[in-house]
């Protein structure tokens, strides 16, 4: 990251500019190819809740003394949906 300000003037200016790093991930590229076919898919590894679980969750976590005396259960975990194929 670099921050640049601009001189010269009495309400200065700063910028801010990403300057990425790269570094490979292994000199091994069997390992390479090993972790790239092995990355676990996040739809198939993270649950997707419906809008009503998450909306009482929101709502107890914003009003915690109105919370139920039971705890929010996911009524029905959302279908995850295929990316389209290019």
């Amino acid at each position: 990251m670099v921050v640049e300000q601009t001189p010269g003037n009495p309400y200065p200016t700063t910028t801010v500019r990403i300057k990425p790093k790269t570094s490979p991930l292994s000199a091994d590229n069997a390992k390479v190819d090993l972790w790239l076919r092995e990355q676990p898919n996040p739809v198939d590894t993270f649950t997707q809740f419906d809008y009503e679980y998450i909306k009482k969750q929101l709502q107890g976590y914003l009003n915690p003394g109105e919370a139920e005396a039971t705890p929010a259960e996911p009524t029905e975990a959302i279908e995850p949906v295929a990316p389209p194929v290019a």
